[in-house]
């Protein structure tokens, strides 16, 4: 009898991702494929989601010659987030998918501010409207594309379209639900006003089934395209915050961190926590009964590798990182670095800062410069630290994932910088794990996700703070005073100067 896997599908910022696990969470196979995302003008950063499907098909099919012997008896989706999916009634896209990066519904988001009242719209949603966040591009597109939004039947989160094309069934789970910022996070069920508001109708809102059910079983089309048996169990996976159950970054006080296109930094909770002030942002774990109070940074590895681009380096597209190390050296001769190459999200929610080196010499060297992006990094994700300190929330150690988590050296400064000791788990996917998990626990491979994790521990490598906690706490009060210092700047003189040049 042939042995039996299941199939995760991963729609990520950068790459589309296929692993087959063994049933004892063993990965078999795994193949990536390169996502492009395009900016077909100032601000606006979009992917197609039919290339979405095209690659998911290529991975998968590459994982079942690399595996011909194995069944897949599941399949587990998940993608990346904040991001809309527009499809009419017969579940094609009616326009591009505007991704986290994509910033042009400047005007609609000062608009969503008022109306909604971020704080009030926080208490309900746990989070944070932004020019980043979906309400905003809804709103962008009544106002100035109102025939797209005619003919959208459904809105769905990356993963959930996946599984459209997969299954034919429309729904998505909480995690992704939270994420859309028009979902009350205290009744877990869409909110209709907050739907109105931001120019859609509530009818386009999918149904909200638990991420491990099982959905619907692959159509005929798709199981030729994949190679998998007609009516393979679909769950209804999570989004990308999945990778803090597949970190094991589960119990309160876990933080969970991840280091790849983007950066976030959150920590497990067993009750709702929110921020008064809506700095932070509160999302439902993929395990039930637990919270992620936390936020992301804008440009993590996407400004690592922007900073590598500009010296050179033009491998640098989110692949690579076993070959990158954090270079040695004293910090006090680096330059500071501020990482908002795209703006930034928490805790300073200010779409207009930009990035900076400062502090340059004539004797600056390439490792300086590399050194010091890491470093600044690490400082945006400690802002997002600082302020979970103020809330109270118990931070015990931190597990670390993401393209980013491998390079050699950096985990040790992230700990210095954080003040806690860093896990990186010794496989690098864990969002294909989170989902593999969650997979296994819907086929009934494991009755819970307390049974899959005892079964099945994370392996991870420690590393704990060291001597350089003192330098890289005066250092990080370096950044911050330039942090407050410069941006007042970026939101006029910086702003009014490009203005001019156009």
């Amino acid at each position: 009898m042939p042995d039996r896997g299941i199939l995760v599908l991963d729609v990520g910022l950068s790459a589309v991702k296929a692993c087959l696990f063994t049933f004892d969470g063993r990965v078999l196979a795994e193949a990536r494929q390169p996502l492009p995302t395009r900016s077909p003008r100032p601000g606006w950063y979009v992917q197609d989601p039919e290339e979405w499907w095209r690659l998911a098909v290529d991975t998968a099919r590459r994982v079942r010659i690399a595996a011909p012997a194995w069944t897949v008896e599941g399949i587990g989706v998940t993608g990346h987030m904040h991001a809309p999916v527009l499809v009419d009634g017969a579940g094609r896209v009616v326009i591009e998918c505007p991704v986290v990066w994509d910033r042009r519904p400047e005007a609609e988001w000062t608009e969503l501010g008022a109306a909604f009242d971020i704080r009030a719209h926080h208490a309900r949603t746990g989070g944070r409207v932004g020019p980043q966040a979906v309400p905003p591009k809804l709103r962008w597109l009544a106002r100035h594309m109102p025939d797209v939004l005619r003919r959208a039947h459904v809105l769905f989160a990356p993963k959930d379209f996946l599984r459209l094309r997969i299954t034919g069934e429309a729904g998505t789970d909480p995690t992704d639900a939270a994420g859309l910022l028009l979902f009350d996070i205290h009744r877990g069920e869409w909110v209709s006003d907050l739907a109105e508001t931001a120019g859609i109708s509530p009818a386009i809102l999918p149904p909200i089934m638990p991420s491990t059910s099982v959905t619907a079983g692959v159509m005929k089309e798709a199981a030729d395209a994949l190679g998998v048996p007609i009516g393979t169990p679909v769950i209804t996976g999570a989004g990308d915050d999945v990778e803090a159950l597949g970190l094991g970054a589960v119990h309160a006080g876990d933080v969970y961190e991840h280091l790849g296109s983007t950066g976030t930094l959150g920590v497990v909770t067993d009750r709702l926590v929110l921020d008064p002030q809506a700095r932070v942002e509160t999302v439902p774990h993929a395990r039930d009964g637990r919270w992620i109070v936390g936020g992301s940074t804008n440009a993590a590895c996407a400004g690592l590798d922007e900073v590598r681009r500009l010296m050179g380096d033009h491998s640098s597209d989110g692949q690579g990182y076993e070959t990158v190390a954090f270079p040695p050296g004293s910090p006090a001769r680096r330059p500071l670095f501020l990482p908002y190459l795209a703006g930034e999200r928490a805790p300073l929610w200010d779409d207009a800062l930009r990035g900076a080196f400062v502090g340059l010499e004539l004797t600056t060297d390439r490792g300086e410069l590399l050194a010091s992006a890491m470093e600044g990094i690490a400082f945006s994700l400690r802002d997002i630290s600082e302020v979970l300190g103020e809330l109270g929330l118990l931070r015990r150690r931190v597990y670390a994932s993401g393209g980013g988590a491998v390079i050699d050296g950096w985990a040790q400064l992230r700990a210095s910088i954080y003040g806690l000791p860093i896990m990186t788990s010794r496989q690098p996917d864990a969002t294909s794990r989170g989902t593999f998990l969650l997979t296994a626990v819907a086929l009934g491979i494991f009755a819970t996700l307390d049974e899959a994790q005892q079964a099945l521990p994370v392996q991870c490598d420690v590393s704990e703070p060291d001597s350089m906690v003192p330098a890289y706490e005066t250092r990080y009060r370096a950044f911050r005073t330039l942090v407050d210092t410069l941006a007042p700047w970026f939101r006029t003189s910086a702003h009014t100067l490009q203005g001019e040049g156009r």
